[in-house]
């Protein structure tokens, strides 16, 4: 987006009701997939783009620490109140700071992102930016789980069968990520 205005409080409210679907329909496959790479209770899940707090409580719940960042403060807002326990601060992607930095991504063993987070970005250069923070927020051997709009979602007719229809996942280490389209988790 080029501008600094987001969801503010009557849209943030009219998403967090009319969108909780999503989170009902990819949690269980996104708490399953950190569970399969062997993060366990406490675990520190980064929620990128963590809207209401939806995933973020459902995470709380399977015994995650979570941290949310979402561009809007309206959102943030909404997050707090929804998902007590979990950290929430309004951070815009992509940051230009190194991870742990006042005003930059935390630290996290899995940084989760569903909503197609990224697609909001405005140029294909900000993307690859702020996949490369996601990337480096995700400590050794964390896991990295997003999803994106492609064109090929896009040309969909069933995309109301299942929203989340793309997952990137991958193993990072201090050198590198290595990262593979996989199929929903859904």
């Amino acid at each position: 987006m080029t501008s600094d205005i987001y969801y503010q409080p009557d849209l943030a409210w009219v998403h967090h009701a009319g969108y909780s679907h999503h989170v009902e329909r990819t949690c269980a496959g996104i708490v399953q997939l950190l569970r399969d790479s062997g993060l366990s209770a406490g675990a520190r899940v980064l929620d990128v783009g963590c809207g209401s707090g939806l995933l973020a409580r459902e995470l709380l719940t399977a015994g995650f620490a979570v941290h949310g960042v979402d561009a809007s403060p309206a959102m943030i807002e909404l997050a707090r109140e929804c998902a007590r326990g979990a950290d929430f601060a309004v951070v815009r992607l992509p940051t230009g700071l190194a991870t742990g930095v006042d005003g930059a991504l935390p630290g996290a063993d899995a940084v989760v992102s569903t909503g197609h987070v990224l697609n909001y970005l405005d140029t294909r250069a900000d993307i690859a930016q702020a996949l490369g923070e996601l990337a480096r927020a995700v400590r050794p051997a964390g896991v990295l789980a997003i999803d994106l709009m492609t064109g090929q979602y896009r040309e969909r007719s069933d995309i109301d069968e299942v929203h989340a229809r793309w997952r990137m996942t991958g193993r990072s280490s201090r050198a590198s990520l290595t990262l593979s389209p996989v199929a929903s988790i859904a």
